[in-house]
């Protein structure tokens, strides 16, 4: 059985936050100019070079709930324009 004093002697910092700690150090120096962002500047760039207009978007038609009050108020309303 451990006692309390040997888990106060442990280190604040996780096993598991030093082992991540040194592969983000590892991929820091592999990749130091932090490539995998440009790609997200290209995109950007080339959506900025197309000029896209966006359209106002049309809200969907309701789907009510078959037997609900809303339901058979659009029944009446489709029974009453034919």
């Amino acid at each position: 059985m451990r006692s309390c004093s040997a888990s106060s002697k442990a280190s604040p910092i996780s096993p598991m936050t030093t082992r991540v700690d040194a592969c983000s150090g590892a991929l820091e120096m592999l990749n130091p100019e932090g490539g995998s962002w440009a790609i997200f500047e290209i995109y950007r760039e080339q959506a900025e070079q197309l000029d896209v207009k966006k359209q106002p978007c049309q809200p969907a038609e309701p789907n009510w709930a078959p037997g609900s009050v809303e339901w058979q108020a659009a029944q009446d309303k489709k029974n009453r324009s034919s």
